[in-house]
């Protein structure tokens, strides 16, 4: 299996292949979603959306070494148990709770999410780590544009049944909880042994951000 992945690494016509395939299907995923013909259908293909972008990306990682191993494992964990204790506590994020368009849930909390959570900070993380300043401005200029992109998802999820907040009302407390959580797993992922490199990592954050934005104005023009 190690050796199918670097014979895929390197393949420069596949590397090139997955940087159509990451905005293909999200372009795909954001008309499918807005038409309303077409939307229970590609809701049920948000799991898998989840899935196979972050696989995806997983395969350009150069270093897959047990200290790489080790952070992808802690930080779906942290991802997925801040979450749940969101959920149940309201203490983190506020008041909400999950939907079924994620996919199957444990205590609440749809699996999916961890993988959205390591998805984010590792394609932010990869980035990072070429900006030429201190590592505190990196951490907080990065965290801050992943607080960015949660508002973004934040429409889109409720319109489609990933959450709902209580009383339709999202709070101030989620945006700082999320500046807090990103910021602190960025460290982490800065101080892993292990390198930071992957070629489709920009491609992957420029189609998620593509994505939200682009459904954001489509359900503020249109509906």
């Amino acid at each position: 299996m190690k050796t199918f992945f670097s014979s895929l690494r390197a393949s420069s016509t596949f590397e090139y292949t997955c940087w159509i395939i990451l905005p293909a299907m999200n372009l795909t995923g954001l008309a499918g979603l807005f038409l309303r013909e077409s939307e229970e259908f590609f809701k049920a293909l948000v799991p898998f959306h989840l899935v196979t972008s972050l696989f995806i990306m997983m395969i350009f990682h150069q270093d897959w070494n047990r200290s790489f191993v080790i952070y992808c494992i802690v930080t779906y964990l942290i991802g997925f148990g801040v979450e749940a204790l969101g959920v149940h506590t309201g203490l983190i994020f506020g008041h909400y709770q999950y939907g079924e368009t994620l996919g199957w849930k444990v205590i609440g909390v749809p699996l999916t999410i961890g993988l959205n959570w390591l998805a984010i900070i590792y394609s932010a993380g990869i980035l990072m780590v070429d900006w030429k300043v201190s590592s505190p401005i990196r951490i907080i200029s990065i965290a801050f544009c992943i607080v960015f992109l949660d508002f973004l998802i934040e429409k889109v999820a409720i319109t489609y049944d990933f959450w709902s907040w209580e009383n339709n009302t999202i709070p101030l407390q989620n945006y700082v909880a999320w500046f807090i959580i990103a910021a602190g797993l960025l460290w982490y992922f800065e101080r892993a042994n292990f390198r930071k490199e992957n070629p489709v990592a920009f491609m992957y954050v420029l189609a998620q951000c593509s994505f939200f934005w682009g459904l954001n104005i489509l359900l503020y023009l249109f509906r």
